[in-house]
């Protein structure tokens, strides 16, 4: 069963996007710890009430990104499922929609969409606190330390008896007392990695397949990120053949960084001769190299 609802918030949506993935912010609105990589297939896991001497957490909940758009969407996988939120922007603020997919008992499903709404409602007094939407349509940062008691400022609504009682029977949520967030989280992580490896390295001939439209004919597909900056979109790869190797941001579906060993996965000329890598790979990032 498919749910949506829709909470409207009184600031701009790139400060409600990052507070959903910035695990100092989560700890703050939603008062869990969290690992978070806000990559296609990266972990998103949640963990509240540490044991005794931070040793594990009570309740604990783990997905994985399906979809990142920096501002306008998030979809995490929950299995069995999957929860968006899409971010739009208004003049008041921010529409915010959030879904609930293929949730399996159609009868519990409306008490589960309202224990996200909670949580979001809990974000939505952290973010109007903190970066709230003035008459001129710019936020103002309200660093913690500002904002003294008896100044007014509203308080963090507590969801954590909520999330307890609420998303004890839900699904992707386990309890136990037992269970080591972080080394849960940074398991799964590494299973991911292993399985993209092995999808990588274990064609049907043992050997990496590259799209070469530039006649390179390289022998060696791995290369290291040599340069990279964001703002400029693309970067380059060191590799032992071909020299410096250009590439765009669009062609990964990892956060780049430099020293990233890599797989060079489709290679074309551009108008100048020099080679440039239209689609790459890290698995060590969990890539995804099957595309």
């Amino acid at each position: 069963m498919d749910i949506s609802k829709v909470v409207y918030i009184k600031s701009k949506s790139e400060y409600i996007y990052k507070a959903l993935l910035d695990p100092p912010q989560i700890k703050e609105w939603w008062e869990c710890d969290s690992v978070v990589e806000a990559i296609p297939n990266g972990v998103w896991a949640l963990g509240w009430n540490p044991g005794s001497e931070n040793y594990g957490h009570e309740t604990t909940m783990v997905g994985f990104f399906n979809e990142v758009q920096a501002n306008e969407r998030i979809s995490i996988f929950i299995d069995p499922i999957t929860m968006v939120f899409d971010f739009e922007s208004i003049p008041k603020g921010t529409k915010l929609t959030v879904s609930q997919l293929d949730y399996p008992n159609d009868n519990e499903a409306e008490d589960a969409i309202e224990t996200w709404i909670n949580a979001i409602n809990a974000l939505k007094v952290y973010i109007e606190d903190k970066f709230p939407l003035h008459l001129s349509g710019k936020t103002k940062d309200y660093k913690p330390e500002s904002r003294k008691k008896g100044s007014g400022a509203k308080k963090t609504v507590n969801v954590n008896e909520a999330i307890g009682n609420s998303f004890s029977s839900y699904p992707g949520v386990g309890q136990s007392e037992e269970n080591k967030l972080n080394n849960l989280a940074k398991q799964i992580a590494v299973e991911n990695k292993k399985a993209a490896n092995k999808s990588l390295l274990n064609n049907n001939d043992g050997e990496i397949k590259i799209l070469d439209k530039g006649g390179y004919k390289i022998s060696e597909p791995w290369g290291t990120i040599k340069s990279w900056k964001k703002e400029h979109g693309f970067g380059y790869i060191d590799h032992a053949e071909l020299g410096d190797v250009m590439f765009d941001y669009d062609g990964c579906d990892f956060e780049p960084e430099p020293g990233d060993k890599v797989v060079l996965l489709k290679l074309k000329k551009t108008w100048n001769g020099k080679p440039k890598c239209k689609r790459l790979a890290c698995p060590d990032k969990g890539s995804n190299a099957t595309k």
